[in-house]
């Protein structure tokens, strides 16, 4: 078995998605891809300011909604963006 690079690893254990996105090398990807859809920039644009602390934070309904909606929608989502190159 190979080990893996220790910072690497270590790097990957984060939830900001901008760090996983650079770790992934898909920077240039990413910006290209949100370049060419508004609506997919406008969703990584909701979705690269959460973190794990804001869970536990009281927002309102309707930021709940378009958190939920800019990952999970199904043309332009961060989650389909994320599975298509995975």
């Amino acid at each position: 078995y190979d080990f893996p690079d220790k910072k690497f690893a270590h790097d990957c254990y984060t939830h900001q998605i901008d760090k996983l996105v650079k770790l992934a090398d898909l920077e240039v990807l990413r910006a290209s891809d949100a370049n060419a859809d508004p609506a997919l920039a406008t969703n990584w644009q909701l979705v690269k300011d959460w973190s794990e602390r804001v869970r536990y934070e009281r927002k309102s309904l309707a930021d709940a909604q378009d958190l939920y909606d800019a990952v999970t929608e199904v043309k332009h989502g961060v989650l389909i963006w994320i599975k298509s190159h995975w």
